[in-house]
This record gives C-alpha cells, structure tokens and sequence, in this order.
C-alpha cells in the first residue's frame, strides 16, 4: 500500500510539471518553408507576420544543393535586407540566427519578407522560425 502510495504521488508531481512545462511554451509558433527539387529554376516570395507579443525569434536556414545555387533573401519590415544567404555546391549549410526583439522592437515587429531564388539547382532548402 505505501510503494502504491508513494508512486501515485511520483506520477501526480511527474504530471504537473509537464503541465506547468507545457504552459510556459504555449505561447510558441513556428513557420517551415521547405522544398527538394531536382534541377530546378524559381523564385518565390513569403510574408510574415511578427507581431507585439512576440520578444523573440529564432531563425534556422538549411540547405544543400549539388548543383546550381540557391539564394535566401530575409528583409526586415522597413524593406532592408537583414541577411542573403547564397547555398551552392561547396558546402551544405546550417544556420541558427537568435534574435532579441526587445532591445529594438520597432525594427522587427511587423511584416517580414523571405525570398528564394533556385537557379539551375538540384538540392533542398529549409527556412525555419520560431516565434516566442
């Protein structure tokens, strides 16, 4: 009766913590653009939104191509260019960019532009985000 006892109260603490886990991220989103393609040419603009609850991104670029080229585009919301990122046949890339929204909010809070340009490429590409 007492280890049954015992492990009812394990399980009931185990339970709330993963509950009071789960409340401090519930206010998480994440975007994903991916594509493979095979010798491929296209270009593609996305928009989104990061608005006045967000304090933080995370910014995760992937890619590998055997051929050909891929570029990456981020502008921020004024339309400046915050980062290019060129994928070609040298190297595969991985790339965790944090971003601290609070110590300039106007700068990041509102519309963002991804753009990505495949030129005579075979690979894939991942652009990731997370908001939080």
């Amino acid at each position: 009766m007492k280890k049954a006892f015992l492990i009812l109260i394990f399980s009931v603490c185990f339970l709330k913590s993963v509950i009071c886990l789960y409340a401090q991220f519930e206010d998480v989103s994440e975007l994903t653009l991916q594509k493979n393609f095979m010798r491929s040419t296209f270009e593609t603009n996305k928009k989104f939104v990061v608005n006045e609850k967000c304090s933080f991104l995370q910014i995760n670029r992937s890619g590998t191509v055997t051929m050909g080229k891929i570029i990456m585009t981020l502008s921020t919301p004024k339309g400046n260019v915050f980062r290019t990122y060129e994928i070609d046949n040298t190297s595969d890339i991985k790339l965790v960019q944090p971003i601290d929204l609070k110590k300039n909010p106007s700068k990041y809070i509102r519309d963002w532009q991804i753009n990505i340009k495949v030129d005579d490429a075979f690979g894939s590409f991942e652009f990731h985000i997370t908001f939080m």
